[in-house]
């Protein structure tokens, strides 16, 4: 969503997100998050640390359906991880800690009102499961018109006391 967006309320692309070092022939190959993704991943994976911080995290909004499957949709429903990254979380011992569905809901809000995308782009902490635990969360949103949320996790190591 913010590779290149054309703001809403200026008809411009947002200079912070104009990429201008990487040209349009470069442009599919290097910022498209279908080539993009695996790289990232794999960079993630390569890291093997404790825990990692993430931002511009692009979330994906999916609805249940009355069956309980899930799918693709731009109506309410809520935000999971975009299926680039969920192998981190799925395939190795990593657990994610997001914000609070209500407030990826304001971010979502404020994205469809500047951006025309119904997304919510936000911070999130990852850390291994196998050797921490989640002591304490805080989220802390700036309820204003460009909502930024804050991710703050207090962690400690399984075998301490």
């Amino acid at each position: 969503l913010y590779v290149r967006p054309h703001d809403l309320r200026t008809g411009a692309i947002q200079p912070f997100a104009a990429f201008q070092w990487i040209s349009e022939e470069d442009t599919a190959d290097i910022l498209d998050i279908e080539r993009r993704g695996p790289r990232l991943l794999a960079s993630l994976r390569s890291c093997k640390a404790d825990v990692m911080c993430l931002q511009e995290l692009q979330l994906e909004r999916v609805m249940v359906d009355s069956g309980g499957s899930s799918t693709s949709s731009n109506s309410k429903g809520h935000f999971v991880l975009p299926e680039w990254i969920r192998p981190i979380v799925t395939d190795e011992p990593y657990d994610i800690v997001l914000p609070p569905q209500s407030e990826l809901d304001i971010i979502a809000d404020r994205n469809i009102r500047v951006l025309g995308a119904d997304v919510a782009v936000t911070c999130a902490v990852l850390f291994r499961r196998d050797c921490l635990q989640v002591v304490e969360e805080k989220f802390k949103g700036a309820k204003d018109i460009d909502t930024v949320t804050s991710v703050t996790v207090c962690l400690r190591g399984k075998n301490a006391s």
